[in-house]
């Protein structure tokens, strides 16, 4: 068996990123960075709309969007307990519209990548949206001595959390 020793970095570093998000960049200029990139995201579903129903996409953006606006205003425990969900939220809303972007020029093999990411992968938004504004509530819930990692830091798709759970209880 292969030695994996690149996953906690791997996953260290996607954490870290996620809390810089919701910590810093969420709120750059007002949010206007944020409002700009989802804007931008609705201009891209509204010009494709001549190449099929990209429906999933454009409840991914509706998600996005929503999560980013309970975020604003959220306390720092609650942008903490969000941040992974919504870092992966923000790549399959923002993943979805580039690659119908990439679509609309044409190219048959990029119309069909696009539809398959939109189909199969972008249609999670709406559960991890669910996540990110529910997840500090239920971690605040959590008894102690409960490691939160096991619900707040959340597993990698398909993975499992190393630590399961120590004693106590997690209520939600």
């Amino acid at each position: 068996m292969r030695d994996a020793r690149i996953t906690p970095i791997y996953e260290g570093t996607n954490g870290i990123q996620a809390i810089d998000l919701v910590t810093r960049k969420l709120k750059l200029s007002d949010g206007a960075a944020l409002r700009r990139e989802i804007e931008d995201m609705r201009l891209i579903l509204d010009q494709a709309q001549g190449l099929g129903d990209f429906s999933p996409a454009s409840e991914a953006v509706q998600a996005f969007d929503a999560a980013s606006r309970y975020l604003f205003d959220a306390d720092t425990g609650t942008l903490l307990a969000g941040a992974t969900p919504y870092l992966r939220l923000f790549a399959l809303a923002r993943g979805a519209t580039l690659l119908i972007k990439g679509a609309a020029y044409g190219d048959p093999r990029r119309l069909a990548i696009a539809r398959f990411f939109a189909d199969n992968i972008a249609v999670a938004a709406p559960g991890l949206a669910r996540v990110v504004t529910g997840g500090g509530r239920r971690c605040s819930t959590a008894r102690q001595p409960l490691l939160l990692e096991l619900y707040c830091a959340g597993p990698q798709f398909g993975e499992l959390p190393g630590v399961i759970l120590l004693q106590g209880r997690f209520e939600v």
